[in-house]
């Protein structure tokens, strides 16, 4: 009798864990380009007031037409971009918004957050892909290694 209940607690066992990955696998949303411009308004707003803010205490101007302000400006909207990826797995845009980064990788790194930034930077339609892509990727998810889905119900 004590063999069969220990038969029957790992077929219960297994048939649950099959439902959790199965569950695991549905539960996960792609964003629509709605959220996803969101997030870029989001983040924009916020990297504009940071700018104006610095740009009132430093002795030279973030802004302008010259080299220095463009490579200034450029260095602050990447460092925001990637620090706050990098460390939280996304910005405060996507966190106001509940998504995140993910890495098709077991991780998310440093070498896929910087490709993110530099693309997402440097490719201003980069997002076109989005429409077409099932999992709603842009050009720089696709060439990082990376998607954005939205955050499981924090209950």
């Amino acid at each position: 009798m004590m063999d069969d209940d220990l038969e029957n607690f790992d077929d219960w066992e297994i048939a649950g864990q099959l439902l959790d990955d199965d569950q695991a696998e549905r539960q996960v949303e792609y964003p629509d380009w709605t959220k996803r411009f969101s997030h870029l308004l989001i983040d924009g707003l916020l990297v504009i007031t940071v700018l104006w803010l610095l740009n009132s205490f430093l002795p030279f101007p973030l802004s302008g037409l010259n080299n220095l302000g463009r490579a200034s400006l450029f260095f602050v909207v990447a460092l925001y971009f990637f620090l706050t990826e990098l460390l939280w797995g996304k910005t405060v845009g996507k966190m106001i918004t509940r998504c995140s980064v993910v890495s098709d990788k077991p991780t998310l790194g440093a070498d896929q957050v910087l490709i993110r930034t530099v693309i997402k930077l440097l490719i201003p339609f980069s997002f076109v892909t989005l429409f077409t892509d099932p999992q709603k990727r842009t050009l720089h998810d696709r060439l990082s290694g990376t998607t954005v889905q939205k955050d499981p119900p924090a209950f």
